[in-house]
């Protein structure tokens, strides 16, 4: 799953920010229970 989000980050497609983005969308529909996501800073 991340590295479908970040597959178009890696291609230089979108920003990291829209990649995690990407991600947090896609988690929390595979997983609806997770209702936040924290990164590192």
């Amino acid at each position: 799953m991340i590295q479908n989000s970040f597959n178009d980050y890696l291609q230089g497609k979108v920003s990291f920010n829209k990649a995690k983005t990407n991600f947090e969308t896609a988690i929390k529909e595979r997983y609806p229970e997770i209702t936040d996501v924290k990164w590192p800073d």
